[in-house]
């Protein structure tokens, strides 16, 4: 689970929440959700997307950060082995 609260309106929005997992131990793969505002439901933006190296998942992000001006730390990003 991710460290960041998203109910906390002092933190900035939109903001992204992010899960890294793989399936065979080699390909990662990404959930992205995005958070408009602090307290409310959040919106699904991507289900298990491929993503490849842990590398190009980062890189995917980035696009997410880009394409909805949102915000993503390190403690948006959950990482399962």
């Amino acid at each position: 689970m991710p460290a960041t609260d998203y109910s906390d309106p002092e933190i900035a929005f939109p903001r992204l929440q992010v899960r890294i997992f793989t399936i065979d131990g080699q390909t990662q793969f990404v959930d992205v959700w995005l958070w408009k505002k602090a307290g409310e439901q959040r919106l699904q933006i991507t289900k298990a997307q491929a993503a490849g190296s842990m590398e190009q998942a980062h890189q995917l992000i980035d696009q997410f950060k880009l394409k909805y001006s949102a915000v993503c730390d390190a403690d948006d990003i959950e990482v399962e082995a």
